[in-house]
């Protein structure tokens, strides 16, 4: 499983990079990849650089998660996420942590679908 301080330091890595492609092969080959298989490997940096360069609104809709449904789910008041969408006063620190819980979920569900 990939901790949120490893999926912190990739994802403030993959912001550095305009192609996907250059952030995953000049990654090298690091400890935490031994426990998994190569094309989990592309498939885990692949889903942290394209959480790197959208937003938390264009995530949200691809993952079908309605603003409402995310309210929910984390308890953060609808005017908050109706000014996240509009780029207003969003914190970093909180955009990091609700993309880390998507990327786990992703990769969860990944992980059932390839057993």
């Amino acid at each position: 499983m990939i901790d949120f301080e490893l999926f912190t330091r990739l994802y403030s890595e993959a912001k550095q990079y305009d192609d996907i492609d250059l952030f995953t092969s000049e990654r090298g080959w690091q400890d935490w990849m031994d426990n998994f298989s190569t094309q989990e490997v592309i498939f885990i940096l692949n889903k942290i650089y394209e959480y790197s360069q959208e937003s938390l609104q264009d995530i949200r809709i691809k993952l079908n998660y309605s603003r409402v449904a995310l309210s929910r789910a984390y308890y953060i008041p609808l005017r908050t996420l109706e000014n996240w969408d509009r780029k207003q006063n969003m914190p970093d620190y909180v955009e990091v942590l609700i993309k880390y819980t998507f990327f786990i979920k992703e990769i969860t569900k990944n992980e059932a679908i390839t057993e």
